[in-house]
This record gives C-alpha cells, sequence and structure tokens, in this order.
C-alpha cells in the first residue's frame, strides 16, 4: 500500500517539479497544473513574454533618427579603402548626416562597457536582461568624444531612446558613423533582424 501512494505521489507531482517541463515564466496570468495528466494548464489573458514561445516583441527603438540611412550590413564585405576594416562585419554602420548625429539607447539597460579601444574608437555597451536565459548586449562604436559619454559610467542605467553620445570618426573608421552590434546570449546577431523579430507588422508598433 505504501509503495502505492508513493507511487500515485509521484505521478501526480507538478511536472516542473518532476523536471519533465520548463515552468513557464509568470506575467501577471495563472498557472495550474493538472494533476492527472502530463500537460499544463494557462489561463487568463497572454503574456507580452514567454520563454521559449514565438517571437518576442521587445519595441526597440532605433539607434539613430534616420535608421533607413545605412553604409554597411552585417555579414561578409570588402572594403577596397580600407584594408584593416573587418571583414566578417558583426553589426550595422549609419552613416553620419543632417538627420544622424546624435545615438539612442535602442532599449533601457545597463552600461556595462565606456572606453577608448582599437578599432571601435570610443564605444559604449548596454546590457539588456530580458530574463536570466534570455540576455542583449548592444555595442554603439565609433562614437565622438563629448559631455554625454564622459557622464557614463558603468553601472548606469540609461532608458530606452535615451542619448548616449553621438556619432563619431573615432577608432578605424572610413568616415563620421555609427558601427552597431547586437549581441544575443553571447553572439552577434543581424541587427537588421534585431528590429523586424521584435516589432509588430501593424499600426500599433
Amino acid at each position: 500500500m505504501k509503495i502505492a501512494v508513493t507511487l500515485l505521489l509521484s505521478l501526480t507531482m507538478p511536472l516542473a517539479l518532476m523536471g519533465l517541463v520548463k515552468d513557464p515564466y509568470s506575467y501577471g496570468y495563472e498557472t495550474n497544473y493538472s494533476m492527472d495528466t502530463r500537460t499544463i494548464v494557462v489561463s487568463g489573458s497572454a503574456p507580452a513574454i514567454i520563454k521559449d514561445d514565438v517571437v518576442l516583441r521587445l519595441h526597440p527603438a532605433d539607434p539613430v533618427d534616420d535608421p533607413e540611412l545605412i553604409s554597411s550590413d552585417f555579414g561578409y564585405r570588402f572594403l577596397s579603402n580600407c584594408s584593416s576594416c573587418s571583414r566578417d562585419h558583426q553589426g550595422v554602420d549609419y552613416p553620419a548626416s543632417e538627420e544622424n548625429d546624435e545615438i539612442y539607447s535602442v532599449l533601457s539597460g545597463v552600461v556595462t562597457q565606456v572606453e577608448y579601444f582599437g578599432g571601435y574608437g570610443l564605444y559604449v555597451i548596454v546590457e539588456h536582461e530580458v530574463y536570466p536565459e534570455l540576455v542583449y548586449e548592444m555595442i554603439y562604436a565609433h562614437m565622438r568624444d563629448n559631455s554625454v559619454t564622459k557622464s557614463l559610467s558603468i553601472g548606469d542605467e540609461v532608458s530606452k531612446g535615451q542619448i548616449i553620445g553621438y556619432i563619431g570618426n573615432t577608432g578605424i573608421s572610413t568616415g563620421p558613423h555609427l558601427h552597431f552590434e547586437v549581441i544575443k546570449n553571447g553572439e552577434n546577431v543581424d541587427p537588421l533582424e534585431f528590429f523586424a523579430d521584435n516589432r509588430y507588422a501593424d499600426s500599433n508598433s
């Protein structure tokens, strides 16, 4: 009888506690575990973000005022006028213009680096933790040395759309532009795909 009770309890435990499924993140909706089937029943309105589910929509701001103006895309390239420039381009370049001067943080986050180094010149890194298993880092490089970047320090919190600097020509650069990178869980991804995936296609974007 004791063996039967133990077996019954093991079969009716919440599956998340048994390690068979991941417990979904709770964003104000109710999660109920069915005690007689191996399923999870979720009730209530759907959350804005569900771990390991469909495309996340973070609604990022643009890093510059004219994001359509791009001088170099993500991926392999060859620049005849810059032998020391990267062939495997890990970001997107936004050239300076009358419309493009200010640089904005695309999401709210925490500054993890403000430094002048190598080919990046003056650059800032902002980290955005969506949840523990999903962390983005945004790199803003070739920035102009100015009062905005001088006021930023490691650990500072920045808001989405906040000015964090100005387009410059520091480091290895063929002209004034912002080199912008998106790193997802330690791996570079195409910034243009990041923006496309995180915005709604309808008028509410």
